[in-house]
């Protein structure tokens, strides 16, 4: 028996995407009504030219998809080249031979996008090795979009690699999300909170907690605090002896002198202070000590340590008796009759000459000189 489609009709080839077919056929329906009911004016005429020719387009789009090769279930979940394009768009450059010497590469400052990084210092090193590069007819916004994923590793790197495909078309663009990322509003604040509630060491020179002010300064470049208020946080956190210090160099006038003029007298006192600032008698009841000793002395207390340890857990050897005295307290190297002298210590000890005594309990030389046992007999 034959079936019902066995009678030499032609099937319908089956379509993947049937609802946009039906779409498209429905705006050609449409067309085709408005053509119907418009005259024959020009304007008329043009909207019909240019129908007609969207018509042919969407005819060529679906003449292609029925062409294409229909795909098996397992290719739609194979990784094709179209899904791994780079985030970063790279314009057409001029230059013939355009290439990244490795040298290039080695130079760059390395970012792995963990916690205590400074990725404002990181765009500051990049740019500054970017600077040093030049190529002809290669601008710097096509070297910077090149060399910067080359910079970045680990953590920092899957994050470039999860952005969607050419999304960034700019160096702008590609800076600002990478501050975005790794600058985040909560590490700004807590930048600001180190800046207003700036401290002093106790025994920090006054040269290093400038520096240690300024490189707080640097790491939040968008702080927004403004330049009195700055001059303020740093006379604050100082110490009362270079409160004292700042003092007497201004005068007693501090307030009176701006900003700027302020910042210079501290650069001042700092220079002079790292200079001849160093002090030469050692402060009573502290005593430094480098970490060499420090490590050395830990290793000779755990010597001594392992040492008790292994006497307490071996058993020692049986101790020796001294064959002179028979005394177990000492051995025979350290016997007194040796400084008393041996006629004494056999008296105390009432020591006799072995005799040739057959029926003693200890070893008895005798048996050596019984003459029933000589060569003689």
């Amino acid at each position: 028996m034959t079936g019902r489609h066995s009678q030499g009709q032609d099937l319908i080839p089956f379509d993947l995407e049937i609802e946009r077919t039906v779409r498209k056929r429905k705006d050609k329906f449409t067309h085709s009504l408005e053509q119907q009911k418009d005259g024959g004016s020009v304007e008329n005429i043009n909207e019909k030219s240019d129908k007609n020719v969207g018509e042919q387009q969407l005819t060529q789009e679906e003449a292609m998809e029925r062409t294409q090769p229909a795909r098996a279930t397992k290719e739609y979940s194979i990784l094709t080249l179209s899904n791994t394009l780079s985030c970063i768009v790279i314009p057409e450059v001029e230059a013939n031979s355009f290439e990244l010497k490795s040298g290039m590469i080695h130079l760059l400052p390395s970012f792995y996008g963990k916690s205590n990084e400074d990725p404002n210092m990181h765009i500051r090193k990049f740019f500054d090795i970017c600077g040093t590069i030049k190529i002809l007819n290669v601008s710097d916004e096509v070297v910077r979009r090149k060399l910067f994923p080359f910079s970045l590793k680990d953590r920092a790197k899957a994050w470039l690699h999860s952005l969607p495909a050419e999304s960034i078309t700019s160096w702008e663009g590609l800076a600002q999300k990478f501050l975005q990322k790794f600058f985040p509003p909560q590490k700004t604040n807590q930048l600001r909170r180190d800046i207003m509630h700036f401290s002093q060491g106790e025994h920090e020179p006054f040269y290093e907690a400038c520096e240690r002010f300024r490189e707080l300064l640097q790491k939040c470049p968008h702080h927004g605090i403004i330049d009195w208020m700055q001059m303020r946080f740093f006379y604050e956190g100082l110490t009362t002896a270079n409160k004292r210090m700042v003092d007497s160099a201004c005068r007693g006038a501090l307030m009176e002198k701006t900003p700027q003029e302020a910042f210079d007298q501290f650069d001042l006192l700092a220079n002079n202070n790292q200079q001849w600032g160093s002090e030469r008698t050692k402060k009573a009841g502290v005593h430094k000590v480098d970490t060499n000793t420090a490590v050395v002395a830990q290793t000779s207390s755990l010597e001594k340590k392992l040492e008790t340890l292994m006497r307490a857990v071996i058993p020692s050897s049986p101790q020796q008796v001294c064959a002179i005295c028979s005394d177990p307290t000492h051995p025979m190297e350290l016997c007194p009759s040796t400084t008393q002298g041996f006629e004494q210590v056999l008296q105390v000890n009432s020591f006799q000459r072995p005799r040739n005594d057959l029926y003693s309990n200890t070893y008895n030389p005798g048996w050596r000189n019984h003459p029933n046992f000589s060569w003689s007999n």
